[in-house]
């Protein structure tokens, strides 16, 4: 007789009940006294693992597959956003742009276990910085100071030097260091040039007192690299800027890329979870 259910057929041979292939294409069938016997054709559908008592292990092993597929997604947006964001940096044309791109961190939740439940949270150790290049923020002499000291090429070329000799873990003491030969953290980027070229900075300020230059008080005339030059018989060289404010110039995007980051996460998740998962977990998503 014609089976009930679509997609299976059966008869009974004593007492042995047993199931093969997929529940498509078959019939339910009598054969006297042969009984009944339960046969399908495949044995990956769910059906056909219920009855042969494994569907359970189908569904745990497609969560754990999702999970994993689920995390990995947001491991490519997060690690993508993050790039973004560290291009931008590089792209500011800082100096030591690079190591200054990697204040950007990017991190997926939870940590070490594969999740439905995945966040990705994008942070950054210089934030004071990246918020005044991305805003262009003017600054103002306060607390009582006459002026603004912005390094001119011979004391960036100085400053870089030693920042240098700190990353190195430099340990020679010379003038304005202390014993592990670093300066204090309150030293002044004034203080520091001053000691390294052996001498005090002074003043030259403008008749209308709104600008003027820090020199060497031994009028020594240096390079563009913050070296003696040949030539000492010329005016002393302007070392830093005095200005009684300074607008930083627009260099960044940061808050531009994060919102952008937000607003194209669904699109990119789905994108990125396709790429993560098997075509056999797809429709499971």
């Amino acid at each position: 007789m014609s089976s009930p259910f679509s997609g299976w057929r059966s008869s009974r041979m004593g007492d042995q009940i047993r199931a093969t292939g997929s529940p498509v294409g078959g019939r339910l069938s009598t054969s006297g006294d042969a009984g009944l016997k339960i046969e399908l054709e495949g044995s990956r559908g769910d059906f056909a693992l219920a009855l042969q008592g494994r569907l359970q292990d189908k569904i745990d092993s497609d969560l754990l597959a999702l999970e994993r597929a689920y995390h990995g997604a947001m491991t490519r947006v997060v690690e993508a956003g993050k790039g973004r964001l560290r291009a931008d940096i590089v792209a500011g044309g800082f100096h030591q742009a690079i190591a200054l791109s990697k204040t950007w961190r990017a991190t997926v939740y939870p940590k070490g276990k594969n999740s439905l439940e995945v966040a990705g949270w994008f942070y950054t150790k210089a934030g004071l910085i990246i918020d005044a290049f991305e805003s262009g923020v003017t600054i103002k002499v306060t607390n009582g100071s006459k002026f603004l000291a912005v390094p001119l090429p011979p004391a960036k070329a100085i400053i870089r030097r030693l920042r240098r000799g700190k990353m190195m873990g430099s340990r020679d003491s010379g003038p304005g260091r202390d014993v592990r030969g670093r300066f204090t953290k309150d030293d002044s980027y004034v203080e520091q040039v001053g000691a390294a070229l052996g001498t005090e900075l002074v003043p030259i300020i403008s008749k209308n007192g709104q600008t003027g230059v820090l020199v060497a008080a031994n009028d020594v005339t240096l390079t563009r690299t913050g070296k003696e030059a040949k030539n000492q018989q010329r005016a002393a060289t302007p070392i830093f800027a005095l200005t009684k404010t300074a607008t930083l110039r627009r260099r960044i995007k940061g808050r531009q890329i994060l919102n952008e980051i937000a607003n194209n996460f669904p699109a990119d998740f789905v994108h990125a979870l396709a790429g993560e998962l098997s075509a056999e977990n797809r429709d499971s998503a």
